[in-house]
């Protein structure tokens, strides 16, 4: 018989960084053996073990240069943002660089890694987070309608659809917590300053999500421009008036206002305006 077959040489890893920030929220300490640093603010990592799982052995012979985008002065560039967490050393993926958005004050943030901490909530379905060159972060949130239904119907709440109930006033002080215990893990220049609840589910048929549910954040932004303007002006709600399409062709009109909510309404006013702090003396 023919010897046995060498075992199969080691092929990349396909590990989902978006996987753990939203299921472990940290990639835990880094390796004793390793060394990891960041360059704006790019993570690295040194060690031999994650060379090898990472590039494929044809090519640890090659010269590595910053060029092929996996090895420079000894690090692999992750291509990824990250920072390490002052309580515990644990290192956190954010997003890949790329898709970072930057306010109007120059605060890099990663949208997704925002929404998908909102969607931890079993009320949130989807959520949309706004604020590349923007004064401050802002969000456009879809409601679960299956659990939020059961919730209303438990308090006794009447609506009649999706439309409907996302307009209830406790709905939106429901959401407004769900925001607010996020915003709380977030630092103060990541947080979402306001939102509001959408009319209607994205649905990929409306070309607003793909197959696989990821936002098309281009048509959102053509689609919902009014909307959005609105959450960066003083306006407290939205009229909307527009004809939805349904599958199997039938049209429903929708007319409703959106509340804007404000969660740091301070901030809006003016210097001379805002509430002086209390002093007292001994």
């Amino acid at each position: 018989r023919p010897p046995p077959a060498p075992p199969s040489p080691l092929k990349p890893l396909n590990f989902s960084c978006q996987w753990a920030c939203r299921f472990v929220s940290s990639m835990a300490k880094p390796s004793l053996r390793a060394r990891t640093q960041f360059i704006r603010p790019m993570t690295l990592t040194t060690t031999l073990w994650v060379c090898l799982l990472i590039t494929p052995r044809s090519e640890l012979t090659a010269p590595t240069t910053k060029a092929s985008g996996r090895f420079w002065l000894g690090a692999v560039h992750t291509g990824d943002a990250g920072y390490i967490k002052k309580d515990n050393g644990h290192l956190v993926i954010i997003d890949r660089i790329k898709d970072l958005a930057i306010t109007e004050d120059g605060v890099r943030f990663s949208p997704q890694y925002i929404e998908n901490k909102l969607k931890f909530s079993p009320f949130i379905a989807e959520a949309v987070t706004l604020g590349h060159q923007r004064p401050y972060l802002a969000a456009m949130i879809c409601i679960r309608f299956g659990i939020m239904a059961k919730w209303a119907e438990q308090r006794g709440i009447a609506f009649t659809n999706y439309t409907n109930l996302s307009a209830q006033s406790r709905v939106y002080e429901l959401i407004q917590h769900e925001i607010e215990q996020v915003n709380s893990t977030l630092p103060e220049a990541q947080r979402v300053r306001k939102f509001l609840i959408l009319y209607k589910e994205l649905d990929p048929d409306d070309g607003e999500l793909t197959r696989t549910r990821k936002i098309r954040r281009g048509v959102i932004r053509e689609k919902y421009g009014d909307i959005i303007e609105a959450l960066y002006s003083e306006q407290e709600y939205v009229h909307v008036d527009t004809t939805i399409v349904f599958q199997d062709g039938t049209k429903s009109r929708i007319r409703t206002d959106l509340e804007v909510v404000d969660l740091a309404p301070e901030q809006s006013k003016p210097a001379d305006q805002q509430a002086a702090p209390s002093l007292t003396g001994s």
